[in-house]
Order: structure tokens, then C-alpha cells, then sequence
């Protein structure tokens, strides 16, 4: 009775997804996994490579259930000549029969340092005879496609006379048998894509257009670990089949098994919209780049503070998912579209001069993507290089595209990765504690961003909703509303346009205005939009941000967050009323407008960069009553915590605005908030070539009593030893003369 329940209990299907242990794992480092089942084994052998991905010499094993045994797990490194245990674990079998694929991460070392990722499929009443066949055309794939030549001018993976045979030989078995299971179109390396080999063996990828029902060729997709079905398409959108109603009546049109897909649903389908291949890959290799910028830019910096700690480490993690295929976002289709453009990348040759030198200098290798190369001509059309710009060596240009598997995802990954970078490039600039203190404050939030995306890539779900993206606090009726209609204009959940954001956000929000003036509208969502998009909120920044064309449902949510909001309404709200008094500001009556700025007014204040601004301007207006005015209203505004840390950082770093007007109006904001500590940044303006720049500094300086007086000796002497170095210039010149 033992023997028949393991036949009828089929099969385990594992496969390697790879070791996860960040800092744990080197590159160059050799690893050994034994899994273990009664009398069963595996045994596999990989490496640490240099971009941090892992390649293994098996991929995939299929397992016989057995009732009384469970699966011993060992993990060896390579030292020396020798292996060195790394650890050993025990997992109950019974927690392999799941209905759907899963993931599962074993701990192998006691404290976790070091996990072992395995995707685990059971097929209960299953043969093993297709499977073994398949099995084989994977380890077929993999040898033929070592053999392809550098210097031949045939396109990559193009199938030899042998894998032309075998292709023959598994549609026959087709004709006979029906169709085999899905599992060579899932096979893939290590890093995302499918093999030529893999692609062109399933007869449903024999016809790119679409055509009658052929019955040699069931066109029974298989199941994704998203759990949605999906077929292949060539700009333009295909319906979803349905699974569990139409996988019995295999036989009958193809067509009518379809379905209309909901919008969320068909929002993880990559390729949607009429998204070409072409920009898949060039979103791909965008997003790789920008990741290498990112990681250059950690290793650059000492990165002391906790914050930029927690965001190496976050980042780690994001990379090795990436680059390591963990992201469960990718379905079937997704890896066979990337077959589809690595069949096209295989003719970027055409492209290259054959004039030039025929050394390989001026292409960029990908490694191990699955998705192709690109040369600096196609580089060129995707605007990541330059027209003059010179051909770089090779380890310069070895980047290696990558991706979630989900268009959208991937588009706002690369927003937040590059805001990022902003704030990264931005720390070394400002030796003003404040101002660093903000720039990590924002990297500490996109790093919880990036914790998110992390988290949405090794979760399992059939579609995702603003409810499963946005933080709990966030998730109020009209929020999920007002993003579930932005995601349904762009076919996703991570992000929309920016058009379709700022029409969507006036037609739900314009009652929380409550305009007083005409115009007021279309002023508050220019800024709230503005400000969104914004990398910091207080110090400025080299640049913009990547992609000015999009919002993402991370940006909106970390924007809430960074001004302590939970209701989009609500700060749409203050905001308005903040506009409204930075028009009085900048009105007529700016006088009235300042004396009515109280205590209570005062603290309702966001305040905006652009409110900061006009009340430095007012400080040197051409009217005397207006400066006195806006003087008082600084010294008051002293008194709010809130405003004044804000205040002080934000003309703190105006000091170094080219402009002389803005440095001029920043030190007397500064001398009214009393901001002792940026006294040393005031104490700069004296190498100031204007003479009224300078009389403020030193006034400003001289204001803020012991610690100014300090400062202003050294104003002195700096100021005794450029007249000293003018006049000994002055002599020098008479001399030669």
C-alpha cells in the first residue's frame, strides 16, 4: 500500500534558483549542493561570477516522493584543494506538495548568513518519461550553445545540424504523444531569457502571426508562477485564456477559449499596450545602467551613516534578485518574448561597419541575459551613448540588461534608482549637517521603496492593486481609488503618465482647493506635481530626475511620507492655502499679506521652496516698509521649530546660488532666524566681490553674538590677507614692468 501511494503521489520537480547570502557571497567562490531523498541524489557544482550572478551545471531534477524519507540538504564551499562544509539542513517532504509552484528559501547555516532558493513543482500522476526527454534537450541546449565561435559570423544560439534534428525528432513525438509539458519553455540560465533551442521546440511559438487551429500543435499554455496564461504577441494585445475551464477542451478552437483580461491582471502581462520589443530592451539595458551607476556610486563613498549602510545593503539584495532570476513577476510569456528579442539581437552584426577595425571593441557584451548584445550604433539610437563618443574598452561596456519581468516595474525601478543616484552625488556637495541630515532622510525613504519592489518580486500573486503596493496608513477609499483609475490608464500598477496623472488628480481633487482666485487650480497641481517629482525637497540637486514623463505610485507615496501626510486630500488642501498666501506675497499687497502671517498662519506652512524664496526676496525689496515687514515675519516664524529647520537649511544652501540677490536675501533670512549654525557658510560670502553681499555677512556674522564674534575675526583676517596677497600681486607686476 506504501509503494502505491508514492506512485500516485507523481513527482517533484526542483530547480536552482541559486545561493542568497549578500556580503556572505564573493565572486570567484565555488560552491557544492547535495540534495539528497532515500536513495536519490543531486549533486551540482556552481560559481560566484563577476557581475554576482551564479551559474550551475544543472539546472533542474525531477524527484520520486517517498513516504518515510525527507530531504537532507548540503551545501560545500571550494578551499584550496579541499571542500569546507558550509552547512547541512533537513526539510520535511511534506512541505514540497503544494498545489502551485513555489519558492522556497532554506537557511543552511544556523544564523541564516547563507540561504539555498529552490523552485519547487509538484505533478502529482505525472510520467517521468517526458520529463526525462526534456531534461535532456535542456543539457543538449546547454553544451551546444558553449560551442558557438567569437569570430564567426553566424547569429548566436542559431540551432546546428544536431539541435535541427532533435527539433524534428520532439515535434514528431508531438504528433504522436500530444503535447510535452511546458518545462523546456521555462528552462532559461541563469539571468532571464530562454535559449533558441527552448523557444523554437514549442510548436505554439512556430507561428508568430496568428492563424487557424493547427491540431498537430496543441496550444495549451502552461502555467506561470503569476499564475496568469498568456500568449505570445507582436505589438499588439492578446486575450488571456482561461486555465481551468479550457484545459480540457484543448481540442477545440483556440479562440474561443479567451477571455477578456481585467485591468490589473493584464497589467502584469509584460509586452502590453503595444509595447515594442525594441523598447523592452532598451528599458532593460536603461535599468541596468543605472544600477551599475548606483553601485559605483556606494563603493565611491565611505558610506559611515546608517542610512547609506541600509541602502548598500538594500540595493545588494535588489541586484541579486535581479541578476539571479528570483523574480517570481515573470511569467512564461515574458521569457518567451526575451527568446523572441534574442533571436532578433543575434542580428545587431548587420548594423556594425564592416570597414572598421573587426575587433569586437565596439560592442557591448551582455552577460549571460538571454536578451543579446548591442552595438555602440544601436546604443547610439537608444540614446545612451553619445554620437562622438569614443569606443570604450570592453570591461567599460559589459552591462548587462535586466529586468523584473513587469514593464511597468520595471520603468518606475528605474525612476527610484536613479533618484537615488541624485541623492548619493548630492551628499558630498554640502558639508552642512542639516542638509546632509535631509538628503539621508530622503535616502532612507527610497530605500524603503526599493525594500518594497523586493518584496513584490518574491511574493506570488495573480495581480496586484495600489491596496498591495501603498503602506497601510496610505490605503485610504479615495487614495486606492484615485490610483486604481491612474494604473488603469497606463495598463499598470506601478506608474502612469504624466498627463493622465494630472487630469485624473483635477477631476477627484479639485473641490479640496477651495480656490479663491482664478487660476488657483491649475497652480496648486503644477506644484504638488512639481514637487512630487522633486529627488529633495529642501536641497537642491544636480539634475532632474530620468523620466519627467511618468509618475509612479512609489514617488506619490514616498511624497506623502516625506511631508508626514496620510490623506492625499488633506495636503492638496494645505497646499492650496499655501498658494494662496504666496500670491498675496507676490502681490500688491505684500505688506498686509506679511503682517497677517502669524503665529498660527505660520505653522500651517508647508513650507515650500517657493515660499522660502519670496520671503528672502521680500527681506530686500525695493520698498522699505515691505523689508521691515517681511523681517518681522522671519523673526516670528524663529519661534516654530517646524519652519525654522526647514528655513535654515533651505537658505543655507541658496548661499551658493550664482545669483547675488538670492545670497543677499538667504543671509538676512538666516540673521532673522538667528541660525547660528551656518555660521561658516555666512562667513564664505566675504571672498564676495559685492560690497553689500559683503556688509550683510558681516552684519549677519556680527548678530549672532560669541560664536559670531569667532567667526567675524576670521572674516577679518581672511579679509587682511587677500588685501596683503592683492598688494603683493600689485608689486610683483611693477617688478616686471
Amino acid at each position: 500500500m506504501e509503494g502505491e501511494l508514492e506512485i500516485l503521489l507523481g513527482e517533484l520537480h526542483i530547480k536552482m534558483k541559486g545561493l542568497i547570502g549578500f556580503a556572505r557571497l564573493c565572486p570567484g567562490d565555488q560552491y557544492e549542493v547535495v540534495v539528497r531523498l532515500g536513495r536519490q541524489r543531486w549533486r551540482i557544482r556552481g560559481r560566484i561570477e563577476s557581475d554576482d550572478s551564479q551559474s550551475w551545471d544543472e539546472e533542474e531534477m525531477v524527484f520520486l516522493p517517498h513516504i518515510q524519507h525527507n530531504f537532507d540538504i548540503k551545501v560545500m564551499e571550494a578551499k584550496g584543494l579541499g571542500w569546507l562544509l558550509v552547512g547541512m539542513v533537513t526539510c520535511a517532504s511534506v512541505d514540497f506538495f503544494v498545489a502551485k509552484p513555489q519558492l522556497m528559501q532554506v537557511d543552511i547555516t544556523e544564523l541564516g548568513t547563507i540561504k539555498l532558493q529552490l523552485e519547487v513543482t509538484w505533478n502529482p500522476f505525472d510520467s517521468s518519461e517526458k520529463m526525462k526527454l526534456q531534461l535532456q534537450s535542456v543539457s543538449k541546449q546547454s553544451v551546444s550553445s558553449r560551442k558557438s565561435s567569437v569570430y564567426s559570423w553566424t547569429a548566436p544560439n542559431t540551432p546546428s545540424f544536431s539541435e535541427k534534428y532533435f527539433l524534428s525528432m520532439v515535434r514528431e513525438l508531438q504528433d504522436q504523444e500530444g503535447s510535452l509539458p511546458s518545462l523546456v519553455s521555462k528552462s532559461r540560465r541563469s539571468r532571464g531569457g530562454v535559449s533558441l533551442l527552448s523557444y523554437l521546440s514549442d510548436p505554439s511559438h512556430t507561428s508568430v502571426l496568428p492563424g487557424p487551429f493547427n491540431p498537430s500543435y496543441p496550444t495549451n499554455p502552461g502555467t506561470s508562477l503569476g499564475g496568469s496564461q498568456t500568449q505570445l504577441s507582436f505589438g499588439e494585445d492578446e486575450e488571456v485564456m482561461k486555465r481551468m475551464d479550457e484545459e480540457g477542451s484543448s481540442e477545440g478552437p483556440a479562440h474561443s477559449a479567451a477571455a477578456a483580461p481585467s485591468p490589473l491582471a493584464a497589467a502584469l502581462t509584460p509586452g502590453r499596450s503595444g509595447v515594442s520589443g525594441a523598447q523592452r530592451r532598451a528599458q532593460a539595458l536603461r535599468l541596468g545602467v543605472v544600477i551599475i551607476e548606483l553601485e559605483k556610486t556606494l563603493q565611491s563613498g565611505s558610506c559611515r551613516e546608517k542610512e547609506l549602510k541600509a541602502l548598500e545593503h538594500q540595493v545588494l539584495h535588489l541586484v541579486t534578485i535581479l541578476k539571479n532570476d528570483l523574480s517570481l513577476l515573470k511569467t512564461t510569456s515574458s521569457e518567451e518574448t526575451l527568446a523572441v528579442e534574442e533571436v532578433l539581437g543575434s542580428f545587431d552584426f548587420l548594423s556594425h561597419d564592416l570597414t572598421a577595425d573587426d575587433d569586437a571593441s565596439g560592442s557591448l557584451r551582455l552577460k549571460d541575459s538571454g536578451i543579446s548584445s548591442f552595438q555602440q550604433s544601436t546604443l547610439r539610437s537608444l540614446g545612451l551613448l553619445s554620437k562622438d563618443s569614443q569606443s570604450a574598452s570592453e570591461e567599460e561596456l559589459v552591462i548587462a540588461p535586466l529586468t523584473s519581468g513587469n514593464w511597468g516595474l520595471d520603468q518606475a525601478l528605474e525612476t527610484h534608482l536613479d533618484i537615488c543616484c541624485i541623492l548619493l552625488q548630492a551628499i558630498p556637495t554640502t558639508d552642512f549637517s542639516p542638509s546632509r541630515r535631509e538628503l539621508l532622510e530622503e535616502i532612507s525613504i527610497q530605500t524603503q521603496v526599493l525594500n518594497r519592489v523586493s518584496c513584490l518580486l518574491l511574493e506570488k500573486s495573480d495581480s496586484i492593486s495600489a491596496q498591495d503596493i501603498l503602506p497601510k496608513a496610505q490605503r485610504s477609499r479615495d487614495m486606492l481609488l484615485f490610483w486604481q483609475e491612474c494604473g488603469n490608464s497606463s495598463s499598470s500598477p506601478f506608474f502612469c503618465h504624466v498627463d493622465d496623472f494630472s487630469r485624473i488628480l483635477k477631476r477627484r481633487y479639485t473641490h479640496k482647493v477651495k480656490a479663491k482666485q482664478p487660476g488657483q487650480s491649475d497652480k496648486v497641481f503644477s506644484r504638488l506635481l512639481l514637487q512630487l517629482q522633486a529627488p529633495c525637497r529642501l536641497v537642491p540637486c544636480s539634475r532632474s530626475i530620468c523620466s519627467p514623463e511618468r509618475v509612479s505610485v512609489f514617488q506619490l507615496s514616498a511624497y506623502l511620507k516625506r511631508w508626514s501626510f496620510q490623506d492625499l486630500g488633506e495636503h492638496i488642501s494645505c497646499l492650496s492655502r499655501e498658494e494662496y498666501i504666496l500670491s498675496a506675497l507676490n502681490g500688491p499687497k505684500r505688506k498686509r499679506a506679511l503682517n497677517k502671517l502669524r503665529r498660527r498662519a505660520i505653522s500651517e506652512l508647508l513650507p515650500l521652496g517657493f515660499t522660502l524664496q519670496t520671503l528672502g526676496a521680500l527681506l530686500i525689496d525695493s520698498n522699505h516698509r515691505v523689508c521691515k515687514a517681511a523681517s518681522s515675519c522671519v523673526c516670528r516664524a524663529a519661534g516654530c521649530k517646524s519652519f525654522r529647520n526647514k528655513a535654515v537649511v533651505f537658505y543655507t544652501e541658496s548661499l551658493r546660488s550664482p545669483d547675488v540677490l538670492t545670497q543677499l536675501g538667504s543671509c538676512l533670512a538666516l540673521k532673522c532666524l538667528r541660525a547660528t549654525e551656518s555660521v561658516d557658510h555666512i562667513s564664505d560670502l566675504w571672498r564676495s566681490e559685492d560690497e553689500d553681499l559683503r556688509s550683510a555677512a558681516r552684519e549677519t556674522v556680527l548678530s549672532f553674538g560669541k560664536k559670531g564674534h569667532e567667526a567675524f575675526q576670521r572674516m577679518d583676517q581672511l579679509f587682511t590677507e587677500m588685501q596683503e596677497e592683492a598688494y603683493k600681486n600689485q608689486e610683483t607686476e611693477i617688478t616686471i614692468l
